[in-house]
Order: structure tokens, then sequence, then C-alpha cells
């Protein structure tokens, strides 16, 4: 099964057809998929799709329940700055984030005490990547804020 667009990471934007600040409604019918929705411990809204590699979208209750990050596994066939990110090594994606400027960080993760991943970050496209044996098993994104309270919506 595959997602019904192609699965193209713009950081502080979305993917694909699926853009930050979209309403469950809209997400849903763009995924013209089954899915699993459920609330978090905070009441924020959780989607799930992982019959296509979408482990998860977060629509925030504080945000009247706009999506606000997702992660995805290597079955989304997702791209970032024109690779296949989840068939290329660590080291090549940290040669590409360098050659735009950016750079890949290793952060302690909470996931790291439950498993053998490893986390590495671009905070400023507000970016991870959970690595396992130097392949990346997930990524995560999450909207970019102006500043503490303020959201820049795309």
């Amino acid at each position: 099964m595959k997602l019904p667009f192609r699965p193209i990471i713009v950081p502080g934007v979305g993917f694909g057809d699926i853009k930050f600040g979209n309403r469950v409604t809209e997400v849903v019918s763009l995924l013209r998929l089954p899915t699993e929705q459920y609330s978090d411990e905070d009441g924020d809204l959780i989607v799930e799709c992982d019959a296509v590699g979408v482990i998860l979208l977060s629509f925030s209750r504080e945000e009247s329940f706009r999506l606000v990050s997702y992660e995805l596994d290597k079955r989304s066939q997702a791209e970032l700055w024109n690779l296949r990110i989840f068939t290329v090594s660590l080291s090549q994606m940290m040669h590409t984030a360098k050659m735009r400027g950016l750079r890949l960080e290793h952060v302690e993760s909470p996931r790291e005490n439950e498993s053998d991943e490893t986390l590495y970050r671009i905070k400023a496209q507000s970016l991870d990547f959970y690595y396992l044996d130097q392949q990346l098993t997930a990524v995560s994104a999450g909207v970019i804020f102006h500043d503490p309270e303020t959201i820049l919506w795309p």
C-alpha cells in the first residue's frame, strides 16, 4: 500500500499534500486510507495510518486541532532534499545537510532509554531523525515557531 501522493517533506510546511495547519477531516480525506484516531494525555488528537508508514499525525487541542507534527517510517517512502531518506546512510544525510548549511546534531532522546535508537536533530527546521545501527527508522517534523508562543503556519 502506498500514500496517494508523493511524500516529499518540506520543513515547516508538511509532507506531500498534507500541510501543517490542516484539520483532521482534511488530512483523513487526503490520505484516502483507513486511520486510527485517539486522544493523548494532553487532549491532542493523534491519527495513525500505519499501513503506509504514517506513524502519527498530531493535532493540537491548543491550536484548534490543527496539524502540528507528524512522524513517518520507511513504509512512507518519504523524500527530503531530493533523497529517499530511508535508503541513504547517516553519513550521506549529514553530508547533504552540511551542503545545505544545516547541521544534523546528535541529541539525547527519551526513546534511547527504551531502545537502541539514536536521535539526530536539525532544530532550525524542526526535524528529528531516529537511527538504529546507522539506518533511519523514523523521521518526525513539527511546526516552526517564530517565538515560543507563535507558530509560523505555512
